[in-house]
């Protein structure tokens, strides 16, 4: 229905791709990786088309890096990003060390 589908015939879609790796049946998928994949599905991979994987996996990249690591907040980590919350835990045991 609404599955982001690649231009190539051959090209498996954004959501079948991600599935192939992690989908929640197979052995050892966390609740955070299924949150993970669930969020990359709904903020990137339901909104485009793209043309070959390799489009896909250089706007997957990007995503990751440009938005969820550095600008997203995170209610896990006490709503902050990932690159804020590492660099506390690292300050905080450099501290303690």
């Amino acid at each position: 229905p609404n599955t982001p589908q690649t231009s190539s015939p051959n090209c498996a879609t954004v959501t079948e791709w991600t599935s192939r790796w992690a989908a929640p049946e197979s052995a050892g998928i966390t609740p955070p990786a299924e949150s993970f994949l669930a969020t990359l599905k709904k903020e990137l991979a339901h909104r485009r088309v793209f043309k070959t994987r390799a489009e896909a996996r250089l706007a997957i990249r990007h995503w990751v890096e440009a938005w969820y690591n550095r600008r997203r907040l995170h209610s896990a980590l006490g709503y902050q990003t990932p690159i804020e919350w590492e660099d506390h835990y690292r300050h905080t045991n450099t501290m303690a060390a």
